[in-house]
């Protein structure tokens, strides 16, 4: 219901998103204005078809657009982005890509291995006119390059950990690309930041490709299995901080990681 007394349809996810803003104390009211939803006390609105935070247009109003631009998931405060370029590994719909480009990183690599996601992810960037700021790629990253099938049986919106064919009872699958990370290296001139919130992936990552990793000023990494292993191996070039705002699950977070 809007406060003018009308009133707006909804999809699931964007009805959840919305009481999840409330309870944060970011959104007050919702007003309607033809056919158009503004939220107040948040810096979200939607026009037509059209969602738009902080001036970033989106196909689609998803939970973790929100925690990005509105939860401050990934703080940039002692980053300066101006001019850099940001490797995104696992840039889901483009959120965070759109989010660094936002505070002016120069060009992002965004890798994204679900099939819905991406296209998505292509969607937004198409949106906000910036194809040749970020460069999208449908792939996952691994230790060896190969090959892996991920279902595309769930919504978009209740997608948490990829389920892989042989790990469950999903029906349909989509065979998506394996590369390492210096494959995606290839794409950036002067490396300055990754970004890597791969659902568990990220082990795979420190364990077959630290050399490349370390290449990077400045390392934003989500953890699932807490973050003291992730610091250990870091620590000698690196000086860590984290931070679990926005996790509801024991033992994950974000690990910011920037060259001492």
């Amino acid at each position: 219901m809007c406060r003018d007394g009308g009133s707006v349809e909804l999809g699931l996810e964007h009805y959840l998103t919305m009481v999840r803003l409330h309870a944060e104390g970011l959104l007050k009211n919702i007003d309607c204005v033809g056919g158009n939803v503004s939220l107040e006390g948040s810096r979200v609105r939607r026009e037509g078809e059209v969602w738009i935070i902080d001036g970033v247009k989106f196909r689609e109003l998803r939970k973790t657009i929100v925690d990005v631009f509105l939860m401050n998931h990934l703080p940039l405060d002692d980053i300066d982005l101006r001019g850099r370029e940001v490797l995104d590994i696992g840039g889901y719909v483009g959120d965070t890509a759109l989010y660094f480009i936002k505070h002016w990183a120069r060009r992002v690599i965004a890798v994204e291995p679900h099939p819905l996601a991406f296209k998505e992810m292509i969607e937004n960037i198409e949106l906000n006119n910036v194809g040749e700021r970020v460069i999208a790629i449908n792939a996952a990253i691994g230790g060896s390059r190969g090959s892996i099938k991920i279902s595309i049986d769930e919504p978009l919106f209740e997608i948490a950990y990829f389920a892989f064919e042989g790990g469950g009872r999903a029906s349909r699958y989509a065979e998506v690309s394996v590369v390492t990370l210096d494959d995606v290296l290839g794409y950036l001139e002067d490396p300055y930041m990754v970004k890597i919130d791969c659902e568990g992936c990220e082990y795979e990552i420190l364990r077959s490709s630290m050399d490349s990793l370390k290449k990077f000023d400045v390392i934003f990494l989500e953890y699932h299995r807490g973050y003291e292993a992730i610091e250990k191996q870091l620590k000698d070039k690196y000086m860590c901080k984290h931070h679990t705002y926005g996790f509801s699950e024991p033992g994950q977070g974000v690990v910011i990681c920037i060259k001492s």
